[in-house]
């Protein structure tokens, strides 16, 4: 019943996995036939992981009439002549306590069709084998944005994880670039999970890299 507490049987019970979206496509004069390549394979890619999820569902029997979960959402962040950029907010559910909810974030160079890695493009990490790690100054920065926020100041909890953030190992995809600065996504323990709040570095705070 742990479980039903967090997701809701009334409308999952016996539905087909949901939210197979596809990822939005820039400006009808930003895009080039490479980009829609790689778009078109990631497409591809999450429909077969989402069949995957259904399917081990199915065979597993965990929750015996409860199917998969896989819901993606985007939204695009920056679409310009030499980027596109999209946000994406998923809610997974292939077995387990609990579903997994994740904030991503993907870049692309339309010309090429190529990711792009934002930790590339500003100095705000170091590079270690496995990701990367914000500078004492681009920690400090997220810390004191999240310690701010609404959530973080009246949960306790949130507050003893969110002193020690800034640390941990990120990937290309915790960081995406946007109109307004660059999004950091960082990544929280599922037990503190509702204390999430995204960070945006302005540009202008980008200057002091």
């Amino acid at each position: 019943m742990a479980l039903l507490s967090i997701l809701s049987s009334a409308s999952l019970a016996a539905a087909p996995i949901s939210g197979i979206h596809k990822i939005p496509r820039p400006a009808q004069i930003h895009r080039t036939r490479a980009l829609e390549v790689t778009l078109a394979a990631l497409d591809r890619e999450q429909k077969v992981e989402a069949r995957q999820c259904d399917k081990f569902m199915a065979e597993a029997r965990e929750v015996p009439y409860f199917k998969g979960l896989y819901d993606i959402h985007y939204k695009v962040l920056l679409d310009t002549p030499t980027i596109f950029s999209v946000k994406v907010d998923s809610t997974i559910y292939c077995g387990g306590p609990y579903p997994s909810d994740s904030h991503s974030g993907l870049m692309f160079d339309p010309r090429s069709g190529q990711r792009l890695n934002p930790f590339q493009m500003f100095a705000i990490a170091t590079k270690l084998e496995h990701g990367y790690v914000l500078n004492p100054a681009a920690q400090d920065m997220l810390k004191h944005a999240m310690l701010a926020n609404k959530k973080s100041r009246i949960a306790q909890d949130c507050r003893a994880i969110l002193t020690e953030a800034g640390s941990s190992v990120l990937g290309e995809t915790n960081v995406v670039l946007g109109k307004d600065g660059l999004h950091i996504m960082y990544p929280l323990p599922h037990v503190v999970a509702a204390c999430y709040t995204e960070v945006v570095f302005t540009h202008k705070q980008l200057k002091t890299f």
